[in-house]
């Protein structure tokens, strides 16, 4: 190995050695990806291949080799040059392909030609210590097309970095035909990608899975396992146009995901050959929908394959059934890095966990422009499975389907793509039946369990029928007490009982409260995401505080949807607690809805009006308040419609503590007496200097913070085993690179500079995205992310000036930039004089904790009282603030 050509060196992910062991044990071409297309226009070879050479420059996953000998784990070494495998192949002299290509028979001998090709391929595998692990075919067909073949290992690469690939090639290609200097656009490693995954709560993880797989056990029968090995099979299957355009209209109408109906088919199919509800089968997912900046554009192998557990419950309907293992998706996104192998060994799971696996491709192709002197058509690409049965899904115009084996013969792969197809029609065209029906509907002639195997006389075994056999349990659970008044409080009922369950054993009453019943803010977002997907209800999440019952919630729904409604709309003040003797406590919590805020309230006491601010853009409509003088003006209107005349007590939390600083310069500038600024944790708004000295005391600080804050939180020796990475975890997300967004349009930012972002794990939820979500409106975590992101660009441009009034610090004891902006965290240039600072015990961030909230509220309580007019003697004015 040439030492000066190395790049970098670092291990295999967990996926990544399950495929190095398998192709060693079996044969290189386990694994072995054929990437295939059809080029279609006037060829430039040398432009074409020099596009290649520059791709391949630009990402270290294509100069990848892998060494597992004589080192204690297996290594990836990438190396710096490269020279990439590369044939070129003219066919127009054959008789079979020249002007004959049209015919039916010259076609077929085409395929013949292509498929042996392939398997020379195949045969001649990769010396996987030797980079590049890939080659290039380009075979001439025509004067004007060309079969492109691009075989490499899912080893270094899967199907999505595949079509970014061929996306910057043909890009590449283009701006060399036009004499531009070409560029790929520097894009994140996929060694970035490993250190994120390492740095990910191994504990967390662990203790998700357990719980996922707790009380799995294996079937007897294991229709499509390994042990029955054969030549590997193949069939597939194209849906009509029609029928997938009828697909497509049942998942807009009901909030479904392509991904969640292909999972939802895969079990009950399994639902009938294994004859057990309890349904275990594997599924790819694009590791993708993680934190880390820049994921999309990552090349390198970021797949993973997860066990899915579905419990196929018979008595309920197909609709409500997919509705909730569409959630259960939602669940397993913060967890889908972890590996398969490491999943079973927390299980304590013997042997395989699943012999069949579901795969999408749903790839990032780009569509070619007119003006492109390139067309790239029919993309696939071929992998030999490592699994009894894989079923392969692929959208388009047409949804086309694939299956392939070596357990079972190509006759009994095509039964069941015909069985697949007639379980998704029946799910399309009837989603209101139960699960049984549907599985027990229709002719669904089926193979019997003890002939599905291939058998040595090559007998396809298709007889006897067992879906139409399978047993049927049917679920019994108690009812409400109570009767519903209508529909629409029925389905609430539902809804509501699914997200906060059931409490010592009694079922949720349409008269119990959200909150009595243990409703926090994540959970209001949940239930409202619900609330959306089956009701279209875009009600504001406040609307908890005037109906916290199914049945009062029910009536504003209700009313919502007529044609003259006018209730419940998205504004940025929400009246939490409006009554009480004392002056009102005008809040602004920052990047979260008004709901957070709830609990604080009620520590304040029932005496205190509490009102909270949050962005009136949280309705999903696109942000267009960017600067903290926006948001101010529009929280000052709106709270003189309360109070329209002073003194006022105005504070925020975090980046709230900005626009309740600016709420009051507006107020003061409006001839109104501001009483009091009350902040609680927030630093004054400034982008840390971009200096090497900065950057390293402030990584030395953070550092300093998140160690203390973790022994105190979790002390054990077990958890601070774990801390390193915790850490490195936390410092990288809080000096992210990630860029802003621009003005024009503000979508989800995932890390920024700014301190406010400190706060975003705790008043958010994260957001979480199920492949291909098909949505009317953003869901709530989606709203909130992109709250985040208009809030960071706000922060970032807000050039405070001095205030002449009073401000009240409450902070945090143990600070993370301290050291930076004084103990009054910066506010001291501002306001002098009239600046008070209280201590509570506890971590920045985290004053609104279990334990830490009372402290805080008591201290806040305290000081409030202490104000000239915390007492409220105007009758009227009373009045008008209880109304």
């Amino acid at each position: 190995m040439d030492k000066q050509n190395i790049e970098s060196i670092y291990p295999l992910t967990a996926l990544q050695q399950a495929f190095l062991w398998h192709s060693l044990q079996k044969s290189v071409q386990a694994g072995l990806l054929h990437v295939r297309c059809m080029l279609v226009g006037q060829l430039n070879e040398a432009c074409f291949r020099q596009a290649w050479e520059i791709v391949i420059s630009a990402h270290p996953a294509l100069r990848t080799a892998v060494h597992w000998e004589g080192v204690k784990q297996p290594l990836q070494v990438v190396t710096r040059q490269v020279e990439l495998p590369w044939t070129m192949l003219d066919w127009r002299d054959k008789e079979s392909v020249d002007a004959k290509l049209d015919s039916g028979i010259e076609e077929r001998l085409l395929e013949e030609r292509l498929e042996d090709f392939l398997q020379a391929e195949r045969d001649r595998g990769f010396d996987f210590t030797q980079s590049p692990i890939s080659r290039v075919a380009l075979i001439r067909l025509t004067e004007r097309s060309y079969e492109l073949v691009w075989t490499c290992h899912h080893l270094t690469l899967d199907g999505w970095s595949g079509a970014l690939v061929l996306n910057q090639v043909v890009d590449t290609y283009e701006a060399l035909l036009q004499g531009k200097s070409p560029a790929v656009s520097p894009v994140p490693t996929f060694q970035a990608y490993v250190r994120w995954q390492q740095q990910q709560d191994f504990a967390a993880t662990k203790a998700f899975w357990q719980e996922t797989l707790a009380g799995y056990e294996h079937p007897e029968s294991r229709p499509f396992s390994q042990d029955a090995e054969g030549p590997l099979c193949t069939s597939s299957f194209v849906v009509t146009r029609e029928q997938t355009a009828t697909v497509n209209a049942f998942l807009r109408s009901h909030r479904l995901t392509l991904n969640t109906l292909m999972q939802g088919v895969c079990s009950l199919l399994l639902r009938g050959y294994s004859q057990t509800s309890d349904i275990l089968f594997g599924a790819t997912v694009s590791g993708r929908q993680c934190d880390l900046p820049g994921v999309d554009s990552i090349v390198g192998m970021l797949i993973n394959v997860l066990p899915i557990r579905v419990s196929v419950s018979d008595s309920v309907a197909v609709l409500d059934w997919l509705q909730a293992l569409q959630r259960q998706q939602m669940a397993v996104v913060p967890y889908a890095h972890a590996a398969l192998g490491d999943i079973q060994q927390w299980c304590n799971l013997p042997g395989r966990l699943f012999d069949s696996l579901l795969v999408i491709e749903n790839y990032p192709i780009h569509a070619a422009s007119d003006e492109s002197s390139l067309q790239l058509e029919n993309l696939q690409s071929g992998m030999v499975s490592a699994y009894g049965l894989t079923v392969l899904v692929k959208p388009g115009e047409s949804l086309a389907l694939a299956a392939e084996s070596a357990a079972v013969t190509t006759e009994v792969l095509t039964h069941l793509l015909a069985q697949f197809s007639e379980l998704l029609s029946a799910i399309v065209e009837t989603p209101q039946i139960k699960v049984a029906e549907i599985l027990a509907s229709g002719d669904f002639s089926s193979v019997s369990i003890s002939a599905i195997q291939r058998r040595d006389d090559g007998d396809s075994g298709l007889t006897g029928s067992l879906l139409s056999n399978s047993s049927v349990s049917r679920d019994g659970s108690a009812a409400p007490m109570s009767t519903p008044r209508s529909p629409l409080e029925l389905t609430l009922l539902k809804i509501w009982s699914s997200i906060l369950g059931q409490r010592q054993q009694r079922l949720l009453g349409f008269t119990d409260s959200f909150f009595d019943w243990g409703g926090s803010s994540l959970l209001a977002v949940q239930l409202f995401n619900e609330m959306q997907r089956q009701l279209n209800c875009t009600l504001p999440l406040a609307t908890l505080f005037q109906a916290p019952t199914v049945r009062a919630f029910a009536a504003i729904l209700a009313q919502s949807q007529s044609a003259d409604a006018s209730v419940a709309k998205w504004s940025s003040l929400v009246p939490i607690q409006p009554n009480g003797d004392q002056r009102p406590f005008f809040f602004h919590g920052g990047s979260a809805d008004a709901l957070t805020w709830a609990r604080f309230s009620q520590l304040l006491g029932a005496d205190q009006p509490f009102y909270a601010f949050q962005r009136p853009d949280l309705d999903g409509r696109e942000v267009t308040m960017l600067t903290v003088e926006e948001l101010a003006a529009t929280c000052v209107k709106e709270l003189r419609m309360v109070q329209p005349e002073g003194p006022y007590i105005v504070g925020g939390h975090c980046f709230g503590g900005a626009v309740a600083f600016e709420m009051a310069r507006q107020l003061q500038a409006q001839g109104q007496r501001v009483e009091s600024v009350v902040l609680i944790d927030a630093y004054r708004p400034e982008v840390l200097p971009d200096s090497r000295r900065i950057r390293l005391q402030t990584q030395l600080n953070l550092s300093l913070f998140w160690l203390r804050k973790n022994y105190y939180y979790h002390g054990s020796r077990k958890d601070l085993q774990q801390l390193p990475a915790k850490l490195w975890k936390k410092v990288q997300r809080r000096f992210s690179t990630a860029a802003i967004p621009p003005p024009t349009k503000v979508s989800p930012v995932q890390n920024s500079v700014h301190l406010d972002s400190a706060h975003s794990d705790a008043e958010t939820a994260s957001v979480s995205e199920a492949s291909e979500p098909v949505v009317v409106s953003p869901s709530y975590e989606v709203r909130y992310a992109q709250a985040i992101a208009a809030n960071e660009w706000a922060a970032a441009r807000y050039q405070a000036t001095k205030y002449d009034g009073t401000l009240k610090l409450f902070r945090a004891k143990i600070q993370m930039l301290e050291w930076y902006f004084g103990p009054s965290l910066g506010w001291q240039v501002l306001v002098k004089d009239r600046l008070t600072n209280t201590v509570i015990p506890g971590f920045f961030g985290n004053l609104f904790n279990q334990s830490a909230a009372p402290i805080l509220a008591e201290q806040v309580k305290a000081y409030l009282s202490t104000l000239p007019s915390a007492s409220m003697p105007n009758p009227l004015l009373q009045s008008r603030l209880k109304s």
